[in-house]
């Protein structure tokens, strides 16, 4: 089993095998067709920004991007149309934050309960 690339053998037979995640070939040829489209619907620009925001940095995605200026500018168009789409989350508040004061210590090793701090 040692010329079999990327088998270790402390795995358990039954382990679940590695699977390939990401976008079917449909859906990136569908984001494609899109980028090519000019009277995309937003559910459409919104598909293919999402599959082209997952795609960046791997070689396809390079590859696409290098056909033409025009490309690299639709795909960044469609990146950005499906990032505006997302909504963004709630914005954490600073003030409950900055005024948790760390729990009193009893003076007495005997008053201490661990229930009072968790």
């Amino acid at each position: 089993m040692s010329d079999i690339a990327g088998y270790d053998g402390d795995e358990e037979p039954d382990a679940e095998p590695d699977t390939a995640e990401g976008f079917t070939f449909e859906d990136i040829d569908l984001a494609v067709r899109t980028a090519k489209k000019a009277d995309a619907t937003g559910d459409e620009r919104r598909h293919a920004g999402m599959v082209f925001c997952e795609m960046k940095g791997n070689e396809l995605f390079a590859l696409i991007e290098r056909s033409s200026e025009a490309t690299r500018r639709r795909l960044d168009e469609l990146m950005d149309y499906y990032l505006d789409s997302i909504p963004a989350p709630p914005a954490a508040s600073t003030a409950s934050a900055t005024l948790r004061r760390p729990p009193a210590m009893p003076e007495r090793f005997e008053d201490f309960n661990i229930r009072d701090y968790v």
